[in-house]
Order: C-alpha cells, then structure tokens, then sequence
C-alpha cells in the first residue's frame, strides 16, 4: 500500500481459488519492498479434471435468534447467500491437443449477496403542518414558539415589531399559498408519520426500514504451460467488483431514495505473468510482469442528472447531483436533511516489473534481483457541496429583541422562529464549493537487492541482506499543486492559471474573487 492510498482490497481472491498463503513480518528479507508481505499464490490445474461447489445462506427467518426491531416488534432483515465454485484440469482438444504433463487450465467464481433493511426511526411533517399549521411548535416543557412573519419586518423607530403569523384566525398558521414550490415538492416525498400521537418537533413519529443492498462477485483464470523441463510460463487474470446501494444513506427516507440513496462500487482486475526457468540444478531465476487496476466511486442519485437546476435552486458551475439541503425543520439531526455523495471517484493502477534470481552454493542460498513499480492514483475527492447548500434559517421567523438589535445585527427573543417555519417559507442561506476536479498522482519506485541466507549450522541460518531503493516523493502529473510564500504572502501556484483551468482545478470567477478580496499569486520562480 502506498501513502497516499493505504486500504484494504475491496473484494479478496476467493478462498477456493488459494493454494499457498504465506506472511513475511519485520523486513525479514531484503527482497521485500515493506516491513510486511503478504505472498498469495493460486491454484493451477493438474492432468485430473477436478473441481467444487458450494452454497452457504443465513435468514432471518429461521436459525438465528430473531429480536424484535424499534416499533416494528419484528426482525429485521437479514438474507446472505455466499457461493462459487472451481474447476481445473489439462488443456484437452479431442483429436487435436492432450495437455497432460504439459498444459493446465484453472477457473474459479465466487459470489456474495446481502440484503438487510434494519428500521430507523425519523422525524417527519404532520399533515397539519404541510398545510402552513405549526400549532404544534412547542418546548418540551409545553411552551409555544410563535413564528412572525417577516414581511411584517417595522424600522428601527417601530423596535423591528412583527406581526405573528395568523391565518384563519388561528396563530402560528401561514396561508397554504404561501408555501415554496421546493417544500412543496419535498413535502410530496416524505412519508407519513406511522407513530401515532407523537408531536415530530418532539420525538420520532415515522419508523421505516433502511434498506443496504451488497452484490459482490470474483473469478479467477489461470493457465500453465510447462514449454520445457526448464521452462514453465504461466498467466492469471483475476476480476472482482463489490456494489452497496442505499436508499436510505442519510436523513429521512424521501421517496424513491430522492437525496438521500447512495451507491457504492469497488470493481478491481489484475494481470500476472510469470516465466520460470531453471538454469541448472542450483540455480533458477523467475520473471514476473503484474499490474492492478480498482476504481472506486460513491455518489447519490444519478451523478450525469443537475437535480438543483430542476428543483428550481441555484447551481452557478452547473455541477451535477444534488444539493445539500440542511433541515427541513422538524427536530435536529440527520433526520431532517439531504446529505448527498456527489462523485467520490478514484482510478488506482499499478505495474510491477521484477527479475528474482537463487543460486545456492554449499551452505549459501543468495538471491538478487530487481524490483520496478509504477503507481498511477487518479483521484478525485468528494464533490460535496458543488451542487449548492440552502440552510433554512429560524432567525428569519424570529422576533427581535429592540435592546439588543441594530440595523447591522439582530439578536432573538426566545420562544419565537422556527426553522420548520422558513423552510414551509423557502428562507435560506446558500452556499457553494468549487469542484476540486481530479488530482493525477504519480509515483514510481526502482529497487535493487541482493540477500544471502547462510546456514552456518544446522541448527543456526543468519539471514544477510542489502538493499537499494528509490522511492521520490508522490507528484501531480500537471503540477497542480500549491504552497504559501510567507515572504511575499502570497499563493505559488505550480502551472499557470489557463492549465489550472483546463484541467479542472480552479475557475477564473473564483480567482477572480480571491484576487478581489487581496490574495496573490505567484510562480515558483518569483518566490525565490
């Protein structure tokens, strides 16, 4: 793993696929590139035909112990199937090519499904209140908060009074027209409440499952071709993808996964080819050509579609995805609000080039060789926020306090705004980032060894290495990146702004706005 792209393998080698597995702990050999090696070698096909299949399933609906799940008293969902199988043999062509002795073939699969759908439980609108009623907003200790109307909004002289919200003679009630067509549209989304007799401004009256979808699957081919008792070549492909969708991922379950869905998907693929050649009975030498690739993307909704353009909301960069809409109003928390994954997206390869050679004379063992690797991270963060934020705010249904509040500041009297309120209203800030497009990480590393394993006696082996390594710092194929020049204060930039803006890692408004409000930029150049 590297630095900068440390993790786990998203879907591992079936385990049926596996003939040896065997750890190196504590730089044991200066062969090895890190303090820990894990060397995994897979299975090949022999002159028999052989092969297996298996099938493993849990359900929650027999042979596990079955708790009943929040307001539901059932259990919650649980159904696994893991299964695959192998095959291998010689390489057989009736009337034309018997492999025995000479060529074999290897195929596994192996696949893995989860459903589960644990309930959560969430605060959603009343009915009542989707129709402008917010009689229900009170304190736990029963205490109204009364919502003003600020189109009522007096000057100064008048102590910036307002007139509390009242329709049909029926305070803390807004004219249903006056609703925005954004709420309007959410409010059309949302459940209705399935917990009787329980106030959302207080505790959760919706309880619904949340569904997490897992599909993963991975085979693996190989085959091995002895050209001659001195030569034996072989070549493995193997290929896995994992996918988890979400429905539910954050905040309250909107219809159809609106905001809140989220999938996941972690398809990997590696190559290895291997040539093996005994030179004589006490010397023998390997070569090895291996490369890997593993995307990895998480995003909500369809990540080609500008949701914030159709929902009426404003997207200056016209990014796709949709936006962060910060609480809808009824309680606190992730209940209440669409958190969205909008492109979290990374192209991880890598190639290995290496030559590993043994010779052994008397109680030596001495192995030398070369070591190459290329590494190749394009990666983009998470975009979040690229598509825009609006956060509804109590203050703008508040009532402000004429001691405390000047034409610049308000402050609020307690009891009175609600955030519920503005957002039935549509008064919000806003906010939005910059897509940070991608970042084209680039790594190579050159190694050079030469070990020697010396059995002094037969009850003592001393283990003598010496390695070379050349491992440069990881950089950016266009120089994106930035530093600070404390002299000049000022940003030094690696590229120009035309390549900055090319590749996707700025925007001429948003230097254009740095540069408005004092900042400078400079060359590498002119920071020296």
């Amino acid at each position: 793993m590297r630095s900068y792209g440390s993790g786990t393998i998203s879907r591992p080698p079936g385990l049926d696929s596996i003939e040896e597995f065997h750890g190196e702990v504590n730089a044991s050999s200066a062969k090895f590139s890190r303090p820990t090696s894990v060397i995994l070698v897979t299975k090949s096909g022999s002159n028999a035909i052989h092969g297996s299949l298996f099938e493993t399933n849990r359900d929650n609906a027999y042979g596990v112990a079955r708790a009943g799940d929040n307001f539901t008293n059932t259990a919650a969902k649980l159904i696994r199937n893991e299964f695959g199988g192998t095959a291998g043999g010689p390489v057989y062509i009736p009337k034309l090519y018997n492999g025995k002795n000479r060529s074999f073939w290897f195929f596994s699969y192996e696949g893995y499904k989860q459903r589960t759908g644990s309930f959560g439980n969430y605060r959603v609108p009343t009915d009542a209140m989707k129709n402008g009623d917010f009689s229900n907003l009170v304190s736990s200790a029963g205490t109204l908060q009364t919502i003003y109307d600020p189109l009522t909004t007096q000057s100064a002289a008048n102590n910036y009074a307002r007139t509390p919200f009242m329709y049909n003679g029926k305070i803390n009630n807004i004219d249903p027209a006056r609703i925005s067509p954004l709420m309007k549209y959410l409010y059309s989304l949302l459940p209705e409440p399935n917990i009787p007799g329980v106030n959302p401004v207080l505790g959760n009256n919706d309880s619904a499952p949340n569904p997490n979808i897992q599909n993963q699957y991975t085979y693996c081919m190989r085959f091995d071709q002895r050209i001659s008792q001195k030569d034996l070549v072989y070549g493995r492909i193997t290929k896995a993808n994992g996918s988890t969708y979400r429905p539910n991922a954050g905040g309250v379950p909107f219809a159809g996964g609106f905001g809140n869905s989220r999938t996941d998907t972690l398809p990997n693929e590696s190559l290895s080819l291997d040539w093996n050649r005994t030179i004589s009975p006490s010397f023998f030498n390997e070569f090895l050509f291996s490369g890997s690739r593993s995307v990895s993307t998480s995003f909500s909704g369809d990540p080609s579609v500008n949701y914030a353009a159709q929902l009426g909301l404003p997207n200056p960069n016209g990014q796709p995805g949709f936006p962060v809409i910060n609480n809808i109003g009824v309680g606190t928390g992730s209940s209440n609000y669409i958190q969205p994954v909008n492109w979290n997206l990374r192209y991880f390869n890598y190639f290995i080039l290496e030559d590993n050679a043994t010779k052994v004379k008397g109680k030596h063992e001495i192995q030398f060789g070369i070591h190459l690797r290329a590494d190749r991270n394009n990666w983009m963060p998470q975009q979040q926020r690229t598509a825009g934020a609006e956060t509804f705010q109590a203050n703008t249904t508040q009532l402000y306090d004429p001691a405390h509040s000047t034409a610049t500041y308000r402050v609020a009297l307690g009891n009175t705004g609600n955030v519920a309120a503005a957002a039935y209203l549509g008064y919000a800030t806003y906010d939005v980032r910059v897509a940070k497009g991608m970042y084209y990480i680039r790594q190579n590393e050159d190694t050079a060894y030469i070990q020697d394993n010396y059995r002094v006696t037969s009850r003592l082996k001393v283990n003598l290495g010496l390695r070379w390594q050349f491992t440069p710092y990881p950089s950016d194929e266009y120089n994106i990146m930035s530093s600070f020049d404390v002299k000049n204060m000022a940003i030094v930039l690696g590229q120009d702004l035309p390549t900055l803006y090319r590749v996707g890692a700025t925007t001429a408004p948003l230097i254009a706005a740095m540069t408005a409000a004092g900042a400078k930029f400079e060359t590498p150049q002119q920071s020296r």
